[in-house]
């Protein structure tokens, strides 16, 4: 029987560092998501009220309709964890699953 004392306990930095990063990553991108969808949202909503009435619209309500939108596409995609950085390295199309999600979004909005 070994005993080794403090070496499990024992944390390594590099380790916790990479598992830091692959965490920051994932945030990242979740935040570039929302901040794309939200933006788009916006852009788009002004842009239409522009054409047909003549005015920017109401922005707040555009800024509300996109945090949803990007709620309900960033969410079950962060739940099923396609924003790990594993996912970002592979050559597996991810085309079906966004296209599915962006319907959801759709429909629920």
């Amino acid at each position: 029987m070994s005993i080794m004392t403090g070496h499990l306990l024992a944390t390594n930095p590099l380790r916790s560092w990479a598992m830091l990063t692959r965490n920051a990553v994932s945030v990242v991108a979740i935040l570039a998501d929302c901040a794309v969808i939200i933006a788009v949202a916006v852009l788009m909503g002004a842009v239409y009220h522009l054409a047909a009435y003549g005015d920017s619209g109401p922005w707040a309500s555009f800024f509300e309709i996109g945090c949803v939108a990007s709620t309900i596409f960033v969410l079950p995609s962060a739940i099923h964890g396609d924003y790990a950085l594993p996912n970002y390295l592979t050559f597996k199309p991810h085309v079906r699953r966004v296209f599915t999600l962006w319907n959801v979004t759709f429909l629920c909005l």
